[in-house]
C-alpha cells in the first residue's frame, strides 16, 4: 500500500495564486460598478420621461378644452419668480428645485402642497418623485425663452406662430449639485430632449 505524504506544495493555494484571484476580482468590479451605476441612473431617469409624456397629454387635453396651453410655470402660488406670460420659463418648479434630492431616499411627495395650476392641468405622476417639473406656455406671437432657445419659433412665418408649451424635468439623482434635464415641447421634432449632466 502506497502512503502519500502531504508536502507544503500540495496544501492549498500559494500567495501568488491568491493575489491573482484578488486582482481578477478587482478588475471585474471596476468594470461592473460603472455599468451598474449607469443602469441604475437610467432606471431612475425613466420617471422624467414618463411624467413629461403625461404633461404632453395633459397640455393637449387642456388645449382642446380651453383653446390654449396651460402656463403652469407662472402660477402665482408657486415659490419662484413670476415672469408673467412673456414666454420666459421662470424659476417656478414643483416640487421646488432641489427638494427631491434633499428628501429621504432622494425623493419627495409630488402631491404635497400641489399648486392649483398643476391640479387644473391634471398631471398625475407617481407620488414619490426624484425630479422637479415645470411647464410654460405662450400664445401666438409670444416668443419662447427656454434652455433650448426659442426652438425655431421666431423663424416661423407669422401665420405659423401658434400657441406653444415647453415642459422640463430637472433632477440631481446622485446629489452632487449637478442637475440633469429632460425637456419637450410641441415645437420640437423630437419628443424628449435629454441633457444629461450627471
Amino acid at each position: 500500500m502506497l502512503i502519500r505524504r502531504n508536502t507544503p506544495e500540495a496544501q492549498g493555494f500559494s500567495l501568488v495564486e491568491l493575489m491573482v484571484v484578488v486582482i481578477i476580482i478587482a478588475v471585474l468590479a471596476a468594470i461592473a460598478f460603472p455599468l451598474y451605476a449607469r443602469q441604475r441612473y437610467k432606471a431612475q431617469a425613466t420617471e422624467a420621461s414618463e411624467t413629461l409624456t403625461r404633461i404632453v397629454q395633459a397640455q393637449e387635453s387642456y388645449r382642446s378644452e380651453f383653446n390654449a396651453y396651460s402656463d403652469v410655470a407662472h402660477d402665482p402660488s408657486l415659490a419662484g419668480t413670476n415672469e408673467g406670460t412673456n414666454g420666459t420659463l421662470g424659476s417656478n418648479w414643483h416640487p421646488a428645485l432641489g427638494a427631491p434630492a434633499a428628501g429621504p431616499g432622494g425623493r419627495t411627495d409630488f402631491y404635497a402642497n400641489l399648486p392649483a395650476a398643476w391640479n387644473q392641468l391634471g398631471v398625475r405622476p407617481r407620488r414619490q418623485v426624484r425630479y422637479s417639473y415645470q411647464t410654460s406656455a405662450g400664445n401666438p406671437g409670444v416668443v419662447p425663452v427656454t434652455p433650448d432657445g426659442d426652438m425655431g419659433y421666431s423663424a416661423l412665418l407669422n401665420q405659423q406662430q401658434n400657441a406653444w408649451y415647453y415642459a422640463v424635468a430637472s433632477g440631481d439623482l446622485d446629489r452632487d449639485g449637478v442637475y440633469s434635464q429632460f425637456s419637450t415641447s410641441n415645437l420640437l421634432n423630437r419628443v424628449i430632449v435629454v441633457r444629461e449632466t450627471e
